[in-house]
């Protein structure tokens, strides 16, 4: 993506993508009350199985995202306080 058009096109697509979950998000909370959480809306949303299905891998996404901030904070902390 070094050249302009890629970047315009990164640009729009995103923005797209955007527009996508925000309709989606939007629909999801159609179905609930005032006081339901986002798993009861995946739960009420999609039904049982599929919503156990995409919780878990939400669940997984959010561990390995926890476990690469983890990671870059401890390297760098590593560097900056063990002498070379």
């Amino acid at each position: 993506m070094n050249r302009p058009q890629d970047q315009g096109a990164a640009i729009i697509l995103g923005g797209v993508w955007i527009l996508v979950l925000l309709a989606l998000y939007r629909s999801i909370l159609c179905f609930g009350d005032e006081h339901d959480d986002l798993f009861d809306l995946i739960r009420l949303a999609f039904g049982r199985v599929i919503s156990k299905l995409m919780i878990y891998v939400y669940g997984i996404f959010v561990l390995l995202m926890i476990g690469k901030d983890l990671a870059i904070v401890w390297g760098t902390i590593g560097n900056i306080m063990l002498p070379k």
